[in-house]
């Protein structure tokens, strides 16, 4: 009962933040990731260590200055999420190279007789790839 409450709860945050103008839901998202940032101590310090370890060459400064260009970056792609999920962005629009993505897909599909399997990350681009291949009539 009670994840059903939480996924109403989820649901209607999604509907309402997707009535409000763009910017509006691309400011609140980043107000949202940058106070996550600050006051979330224990994924924001994980955060920054992990970056650390992945650019050793970096400042201590240039290490916090990319963390929060990572948490920015979030905060657009939910943004992106939200709007999606009312209708209020087209997926279409979202892909810098469709063309290049299509004919790309059309080669691998032809060139394949066993069937093509397309792995992405999930969170950031939560179903992006599929809803993109099947509006584009490849499922």
């Amino acid at each position: 009962m009670k994840e059903r409450v939480e996924c109403y709860l989820v649901k209607f945050f999604i509907y309402f933040l997707g009535l409000l103008p763009k910017t509006v839901i691309y400011k609140f998202t980043h107000f949202l990731a940058m106070t996550f940032f600050k006051f979330e101590k224990r994924r924001s310090s994980l955060t920054l260590k992990n970056l650390a370890l992945a650019f050793p060459d970096k400042s201590e400064q240039e290490i916090y200055e990319l963390a929060k260009k990572t948490y920015t970056s979030l905060s657009i792609s939910i943004a992106e999420i939200i709007m999606m999920f009312n209708d209020r962005i087209d997926i279409e629009q979202m892909i810098e190279n469709k063309e290049e993505s299509l004919a790309t897909l059309r080669t691998l599909i032809q060139n394949n007789q066993n069937g093509t399997i397309f792995i992405t990350a999930h969170f950031q681009t939560g179903n992006f790839w599929h809803n993109f291949c099947q509006k584009m009539d490849f499922l």
